[in-house]
């Protein structure tokens, strides 16, 4: 290992309040790095959550990373499957001290996380100007991902001059159409919920995080108020399932599905519409509308993201390849598993 001037703690030394505070305090700080989300990774299947942290010679924080190395496939697979992912980017004071501190960690971490993952990548929910000549020195590609901010600290009727005319009409057809909307608090809500989530994912032909995955933030964050579980009903059943993640003041929009069968109802529009308001009325800042693809590449969701009319967010996300071999291999398998998807559809 490398030497450092900082002390660096991993998941098993670090002070779980001093983590906490620092992660609440910190304006890069969001509810991916909380000691609840390791948690609820390390309760699920296929995601090895680790954590390191650099203190100074005063014992104080300077900086945290929270890799979560995840397989999607075990046996043979595993090893064209595994990715260490930095959910929310990193953790790191606006200072000298604290810039470096963050690169000792990047680089004590590396052989570790090389061990097992073939690339890093950094998902980055804040802005990172200030650190972009670290991540060139550690030799990080930029990968230009769009994100979208909808600022709450407006009136509803602000926001909603934002948003495109067309969209501002669907939003209004759900609940007119005689849906409503409803937060999941019991086991057979959560399994409607979960079987909405799959199917859809199925229909996609993306890769959906294990079903541990949902019921670990059913059970781990839901009671301390870091998550809810929303759901769209029609017709005595769920047609739009949405997991909101809470931390401080922002509603992080994680994940989305809805039933393709009964999109007359437009349950994700009608949906975004009772977010809004729903974060208005509980004092939220920002709804952060998630991934949008990347800029250089043609994606549907972004467009449909776009017609809300939040703010174009271009934090990107940052990547470290550890085995060259393997990631190309990977990406070639990611292809025909689509395929397969598909022919299993048919």
């Amino acid at each position: 290992m490398l030497k450092s001037a900082f002390q660096i703690v991993d998941q098993l030394t670090i002070d779980r309040e001093q983590w906490h505070e620092f992660v609440l305090d910190n304006p890069h700080g969001t509810v991916f790095h909380t000691p609840e989300m390791f948690d609820v990774f390390k309760a699920t299947t296929g995601h090895n959550p680790l954590v390191f942290a650099a203190l100074n010679s005063e014992g104080k924080l300077q900086a945290l990373i929270t890799p979560v190395i995840v397989s999607m496939k075990e046996g043979i697979l595993k090893s064209l499957s595994t990715r260490a992912v930095h959910y929310g980017g990193l953790v790191y004071q606006e200072s000298d001290e604290g810039i470096e501190a963050l690169k000792a960690l990047l680089e004590y971490s590396r052989p570790i996380i090389g061990k097992d993952a073939i690339y890093s990548e950094i998902r980055n929910l804040t802005d990172v100007d200030r650190i972009t000549p670290l991540f060139k020195d550690l030799k990080f590609k930029r990968e230009p991902h769009i994100n979208y901010w909808i600022r709450l600290d407006r009136t509803y009727e602000e926001i909603i001059k934002d948003v495109k005319s067309a969209a501002r009409s669907a939003m209004r057809r759900t609940e007119k159409r005689g849906a409503h909307f409803l937060i999941i608090e019991d086991e057979q809500g959560f399994e409607d919920w979960f079987n909405l989530v799959e199917l859809t994912y199925f229909h996609k032909k993306m890769p959906l995080g294990d079903r541990s995955l949902f019921e670990n933030i059913f059970d781990i964050m839901r009671p301390v108020g870091l998550t809810k579980f929303f759901a769209v009903k029609a017709e005595d059943k769920l047609i739009g399932a949405y997991l909101m993640m809470l931390f401080k003041d922002v509603i992080y929009f994680w994940y989305s599905a809805d039933d393709y069968n009964m999109r007359q109802y437009y349950p994700t529009d009608g949906f975004i519409n009772h977010i809004i308001q729903w974060g208005i009325e509980n004092q939220y800042r920002m709804l952060d509308f998630g991934w949008a693809g990347r800029e250089d590449e043609p994606y549907g969701v972004r467009a449909f993201k776009a017609k809300f009319g939040g703010d174009e967010i271009r934090f990107g996300r940052h990547v470290r390849t550890h085995k060259a071999m393997l990631l190309a291999l990977s990406k070639t398998g990611f292809i025909i598993y689509k395929k397969f998807l598909g022919m299993k559809k048919k």
